[in-house]
């Protein structure tokens, strides 16, 4: 028999270190004992950037109901690169467009 590994019961203690210093109008600089984030926005709607990924919260003020989006920075790339190339598509077809071919010109 191999040996077991006893699971530990009770509470476990952790200490938490956690800072916010103003840095401009709406911009905060959030310090804790494992990392440094950058919050944007205020009241309702806040961007949040660490070294893990991107956060929006949004929230109905005064209420305490609030909704989170977030993903990581490897997420946040592809999804960059996917609405350049739209865009990218989007200004060639219009482009086209542009130079006469336009589908309404013949409607009556």
């Amino acid at each position: 028999m191999g040996i077991m590994k006893r699971k530990r019961s009770g509470l476990q203690r952790t200490l938490r270190v956690r800072k916010r210093v103003r840095v401009w109008h709406f911009i905060r600089l959030n310090l804790s004992s494992h990392t440094i984030s950058v919050s944007i926005g205020s009241r309702g709607i806040t961007l949040n950037l660490s070294p893990r990924g991107a956060v929006i919260t949004l929230s109905a003020y005064g209420t305490g109901i609030s909704y989170r989006i977030g993903a990581p920075w490897v997420m946040l790339w592809t999804w960059t690169q996917t609405i350049v190339a739209r865009l990218k598509r989007d200004t060639i077809s219009n482009k086209e467009i542009e130079q006469g071919d336009e589908p309404w010109t013949g409607m009556t």
